[in-house]
């Protein structure tokens, strides 16, 4: 998942026109879904906080630090650090240290996975923890058990920029030839489909694959049976992470300069 550093915001979309519904004054460092909620990273000061929003009532909850990190310890920069959630808990791929942290949602008590290679996205599906490697075009599957590894390379010419767990496989953008791919969870199956300009999140939710074209200010739908775009939406915002739940779409982007 890219990131920027350039003045960002957080907005709901409407998932049947694209057009906002409501903005936020927040810039989180990433996001994802689970149930009813959108959680989010967010800098404070230096700090690393966790916080989500209930997509009911639109409410944001107390902030909840995140034991043992800092901002700085992820290379001091928000464009490091990438989130997913599942199994109980958020998982944090720190892409300068290589390392993923599990925050236990019922505890707060976090755990520390080192992984060969980048670790440029997160995501988590089928009992997996699932790491991308960016410039080698490589995903692997991690047993959050006991620790093993499987990788495969799809495209080691290009640059893999997200990925996602849904529906019974894995799905990775790759914004150097504008791919939507998707991987059966044995990385023995693989497919893919052009999406837009620079493809920079994918995310799965209530069977639709949801793709955030940085690169042409849309957000891309997806049939994930047929691999076949249903609709492409305007944003706005050059989008750069993308999150559905209860039937909401939520954007985070750049603003126009």
């Amino acid at each position: 998942m890219r990131r920027s550093q350039r003045p960002g915001e957080l907005a709901e979309i409407n998932g049947d026109s694209g057009a906002v519904v409501q903005p936020f004054a927040i810039d989180p460092l990433s996001l994802a879904t689970v149930d009813r909620a959108i959680w989010l990273l967010v800098n404070d000061q230096g700090r690393l906080l966790a916080r989500s929003i209930d997509v009911a009532t639109n409410k944001l909850s107390r902030p909840t630090v995140i034991k043992g990190t800092t901002v700085g310890s992820f290379g001091g920069r928000g464009d490091t650090i990438v989130l997913a959630v599942g199994g109980g808990a958020l998982w944090i791929g720190d892409m300068i240290g290589s390392r993923v942290f599990r925050l236990d949602l019922s505890s707060d008590r976090v755990k520390r996975y080192q992984i060969e290679g980048s670790v440029d996205d997160v995501a988590f599906g089928g009992g997996w923890l699932w790491v991308m490697d960016a410039l080698r075009g490589r995903v692997t599957r991690v047993d959050p058990r006991n620790r093993s590894s499987e990788s495969r390379s799809l495209n080691e010419s290009d640059n893999l920029s997200s990925i996602a767990f849904g529906g019974g496989y894995l799905w990775a953008t790759d914004d150097t030839a504008g791919e939507l791919w998707r991987v059966s969870t044995d990385l023995q199956s693989t497919r893919e489909t052009a999406v837009g300009s620079g493809p920079d999140d994918v995310v799965y939710a209530d069977g639709v694959v949801w793709v955030a074209n940085y690169g042409d200010e849309s957000v891309s739908k997806f049939n994930p049976s047929l691999l076949v775009q249903a609709v492409s939406y305007p944003v706005g915002i050059y989008p750069r992470a993308v999150a559905v739940a209860d039937g909401k779409v939520w954007v985070v982007g750049n603003v126009r300069s």
